[in-house]
């Protein structure tokens, strides 16, 4: 089930994350917060009183380790999200797709003491060269090389979020877990959303916000932490790989959007590179930590 509980989050973020976001008449970190908050108000409804006891159960057990991963949250949320508005739905999910490389090869030696193997140093090869037949179009004053650095960097925090999300203790119940990091990442975007500047709503546009906000960040998080609960983080990763195919399949079937060759060629390496890292990996990554 838990392969299964990833792939649908995976899927949803596919679509969510692309077509539905850049259907949204508005800045993407105001789209951010207002997804935040309508998951936060569903999933605050649905644990009742007893999630939300427990909920405070978890700021107090973990205060630094939930604040840790509230901020990789908003973050990841937020850089992700304005890549995908900033440059085409292609570059932004394969830079985002560079999550493995940072989960495998920079944090899980900062938090395990496993070092890259002969394989693993070949895959960054692989993966950096991939970013540079990405990156090589759009090296020009009219590119979108903000969009590209965004997405990098979102493959940055979320990979810091995948390693600190897997070292929660067993008994943390995740939808207790997960109307906390909504409540609490709400605030932290706000300021972002503010200066971006919010745009006039009418029915559509609440609605269009409604389905956002439900199925990104509420439904897509409910299924991801329920896999976190049974795989580990390399088949984590590994099940990572559907995101950026989904989205771009439907930015071209919806958004009639075109993959270049650099694209083409940039995300086969940058997937290759993951392909490598996650099956080649020494030592299996735990799914919990102590």
């Amino acid at each position: 089930m838990g392969y299964l509980f990833a792939l649908i989050a995976f899927l949803i973020w596919g679509v969510n994350s692309s077509v539905v976001l850049r259907l949204l008449p508005m800045p993407a970190p105001v789209a951010v917060f207002l997804g935040v908050c309508v998951a936060a108000v569903i999933s605050m409804a649905t644990i009742g009183a007893k999630g939300r006891s427990a909920a405070l159960g978890i700021m107090r057990d973990h205060p630094w380790r939930m604040l840790s991963q509230v901020g990789a949250f908003a973050s990841t949320s937020l850089l992700y999200q304005m890549a995908i508005k900033e440059t085409t739905v292609a570059n932004a999910a394969l830079t985002h797709a560079l999550m493995p490389v940072f989960a495998v090869l920079v944090f899980e030696p900062l938090f395990y003491g496993n070092w890259p193997s002969k394989r693993e140093a070949a895959a960054v090869a692989l993966g950096m060269g991939g970013m540079a037949v990405l990156l090589l179009p759009q090296l020009s004053w009219h590119g979108s090389m903000l969009g590209i650095i965004l997405g990098t960097l979102s493959a940055v925090t979320y990979a810091g979020s995948v390693m600190n999300q897997s070292r929660f203790p067993k008994d943390v119940p995740r939808d207790a877990e997960l109307a906390l990091i909504l409540v609490l990442a709400a605030p932290c975007i706000f300021p972002v959303a503010f200066h971006a500047g919010f745009p006039a709503f009418n029915a559509r546009v609440a609605g269009a916000v409604l389905i956002y906000g439900f199925m990104g960040f509420y439904a897509a998080n409910r299924f991801y932490l329920a896999s976190m609960e049974r795989l580990n983080v390399a088949a984590i990763s590994a099940s990572s790989y559907l995101e950026p195919v989904v989205s771009i399949i439907v930015a071209v079937l919806f958004l009639s959007e075109s993959v270049t060759w650099s694209a083409a060629v940039g995300g086969a390496m940058i997937l290759g590179s993951n392909t490598l890292i996650v099956f080649g990996h020494k030592t299996p990554l735990p799914a919990e930590g102590p």
